[in-house]
């Protein structure tokens, strides 16, 4: 039908139905349609034609898609598919408007241009087969926000450079991250055709971001960097902020070529914001994998918000020299809140053990909240190698039996709590009939002042997260409600369980550690934790000045910081190095008198506690010498205060949704803030 690229382009253009837009750009034999570099130019249309069913609207996307959660309703599904449907379309008109607009770019790019806009029909083609399946029809009407690019691109200073940024590096590099992440949706609602075709565009625009890249490089300055480049030809408003999604495919992008400095800078993009001047150095990656010993998977949407800032806090933690740089899930603007409201040292300031451990890390290396196979996985992913001991040794230590363990061989528990504490495997834990007899039985045999009363915690699980509390009848060795099986079945994923004793705590407390390569163990601080009444996390606090900054006085302390030495000793022994937290409490004895259990858990990773008490060092410094105690404080407590400052304290805040740090002239005066439930008031 047509004999060359150059007269096909130009049909595309000037007709407006869509089977025309669908025709592919190949001749009678199959084969790409040759380029005629004889052929005179044709004329250019400012806009393509459009018959009315597919005329375009607003130049403005004001109109949401639909949330994922919505994409139950078959209506939701269909108005995304109809969005993505219409920006295929617009591709394929941009790619057969740069063939004809660049004739002297060099024949195997325009050829790929060719190839490109193929596959941007064959994507429209699936779009519109899964429209119709949910029966309906691509319409018209909506956003030309793709073509309304071409004026920039048009008045750019290298105008073939500006279309491979916008289209390949922006648009196509973002659809690397909203593909994927639809797919998974698309998926997860039992819509597994439509994820299909988005697992098809999504292996595509690696390919279409690849062929970008590489003749971005081509055709850039020689003394440029790939991302210099970008950076200089992108038509604004494009730029890198618009170059990704929510969920950051750094896998895909690997894939697709780009470097660390192009990463980089992608991460820290913000919008509508000059790019960052970022050392050129290959950065420390940070991956905040918080969460991740539930089998690496992100944490419910619900703990994101506060998460956030959290992430940030972490990254704050290590000097700039090191040119440290988060890794989705966390976010640039978060680090950089928290580096500017609590500055980090030097490196010749740095704390000693952050240099001992984290010092010589080589630049490019990733370093992990928690050191998982799925951690190792995202570094290798990203051509890299993650630090620290192996995922297989981090699991035995953090594994809640070990340290179960290691307290039981030591005797590092109160003797009232000797025959208490067992541990559940995986395998019990899928068999639910014999699981529940043997948990009946074990609690048969404890004395009458636990009431019976246990608690089972998943031995991989984290922040209280996961926790089953069940009690015995003693007239009928019946338990109060039988658990269901799929909860027996959470706990076989999880690792299995410890069972013990649900005891009236009066006091949370944790352990700060650094574990060095060899025999060296360094206390960082103690901290008492602000946990729910069921044991969740919200925070820490402690004292300045002392060595009991716990606030339970100098013979507890120094009990909890020998049994939490003796247990980083044994993890040690196993190939642990890093940073470890152990957690313990105080608690109401047979006879009602206060015992300390030293040993609780062993985190084989960094804590809310490893960020308390760094964070609270460095606030005193900065704003409050005079302060006697701190708090961190994953969210912002609603009641009684709200973002209020509450009287004798000073709140440091730099998100708008926690974490905060708070400093104050007296230990009581942090206890409204904290809320603390009345059986778990703190210890003065």
């Amino acid at each position: 039908m047509f004999a060359t690229a150059q007269a096909f382009c130009a049909h595309l253009l000037q007709h407006g139905d869509l089977a025309s837009k669908l025709l592919p750009p190949r001749g009678a034999d199959r084969r790409l349609l040759p380029f005629d570099e004889q052929e005179p130019a044709p004329l250019l249309l400012d806009t393509p034609a459009r018959d009315a069913a597919l005329a375009l609207g607003p130049s403005e996307e004001t109109e949401r898609l639909p949330t994922l959660g919505q994409l139950t309703q078959a209506t939701a599904r269909a108005t995304c598919l109809i969005r993505f449907a219409h920006h295929e379309l617009q591709a394929i008109e941009l790619f057969a408007w740069a063939v004809l607009r660049f004739p002297a770019l060099p024949l195997p790019l325009r050829r790929g241009f060719l190839l490109v806009l193929e596959e941007e029909q064959i994507h429209l083609r699936l779009y519109v087969e899964r429209l119709a399946a949910l029966g309906q029809t691509l319409t018209g009407g909506l956003s030309d926000y793709l073509w309304r690019h071409r004026v920039r691109i048009e008045s750019a200073d290298d105008p073939a450079l500006a279309f491979l940024c916008a289209l390949g590096l922006t648009f196509e590099q973002a659809n690397l991250d909203f593909a994927g992440m639809y797919r998974d949706a698309f998926r997860q609602v039992g819509d597994d055709e439509t994820a299909a075709v988005l697992d098809r565009v999504h292996r595509d625009e690696i390919r279409h971001v690849r062929l970008a890249l590489r003749w971005l490089n081509r055709l850039k300055r020689s003394d440029e960097t790939s991302v210099q480049a970008y950076l200089r030809a992108v038509p604004f408003p494009l730029g890198l902020a618009r170059a990704k999604g929510r969920r950051l495919d750094l896998v895909a992008r690997r894939q697709a070529g780009l470097d660390d400095g192009f990463i980089h800078q992608l991460i820290n993009a913000r919008p509508y914001e000059p790019a960052p001047q970022l050392d050129a150095a290959r950065p420390l990656w940070l991956l905040p994998n918080l969460g991740a010993e539930e089998a690496d998977r992100p944490l419910p949407a619900a703990a994101r918000g506060f998460l956030r800032g959290v992430q940030g806090a972490w990254a704050s933690l290590f000097p700039a020299e090191r040119n440290p740089c988060l890794l989705p899930p966390g976010e640039a603007s978060a680090q950089a809140a928290w580096r500017a409201a609590l500055p980090a040292p030097s490196l010749s300031h740095t704390p000693v053990w952050l240099t001992r451990l984290f010092g010589t890390v080589p630049p490019g290396t990733v370093v992990a909240w928690l050191n998982t196979p799925g951690a190792a996985a995202q570094a290798a992913a990203h051509q890299t190698t993650l630090w620290g001991p192996a995922p297989a040794i981090v699991r035995s230590v953090h594994d809640k039996a070990f340290a179960q363990q290691v307290a039981q061989e030591r005797a590092l528990q109160p003797t009232c709590l000797d025959g208490l504490i067992t541990v559940f495997a995986p395998a019990l834990c899928q068999q639910p009939q014999e699981a529940e007899a043997m948990l009946r039985a074990h609690l048969a045999t404890w004395p009458d002042w636990t009431n019976h009363q246990a608690v089972l915690k998943p031995r991989m699980g984290t922040s209280g997260r996961g926790h089953t509390f069940v009690a015995l009848h003693r007239q009928t060795g019946q338990l109060a409600a039988p658990l269901a099986a799929d909860k027996w079945q959470a706990l076989a994923q999880a690792g299995g369980c410890v069972v013990e004793p649900w005891l009236t705590r009066t006091c949370d407390l944790s352990v700060q550690l650094a574990l060095y390569p060899g025999e060296g163990i360094e206390v960082l601080g103690t901290t008492q934790q602000v946990v729910t009444p069921r044991g969740m996390i919200r925070g820490n606090r402690g004292l300045f000045g002392t060595t009991v900054s716990a606030g339970v006085g100098a013979e507890i302390e120094a009990q909890l910081t020998q049994a939490a030495t003796e247990v980083a000793r044994a993890a040690q022994r196993q190939g642990y190095v890093g940073i470890a937290g152990v957690d313990a409490f105080l608690f109401r004895g047979p006879a009602g008198q206060v015992l300390l259990r030293p040993i609780v858990e062993f985190n084989a990773r960094f804590t809310t506690g490893t960020l308390a008490v760094v964070l609270a060092a460095r606030a005193r410094e900065h704003h409050g010498a005079s302060a006697t105690a701190w708090a961190f404080l994953l969210r912002m407590p609603k009641a009684p205060f709200g973002l209020d400052t509450p009287p004798r304290c000073q709140l440091i805040a730099p998100l708008s949704a926690g974490p905060l740090l708070v400093l104050a002239d007296a230990v009581d005066a942090l206890d409204p803030l904290c809320a603390l439930p009345q059986a778990i008031a703190p210890v003065q």
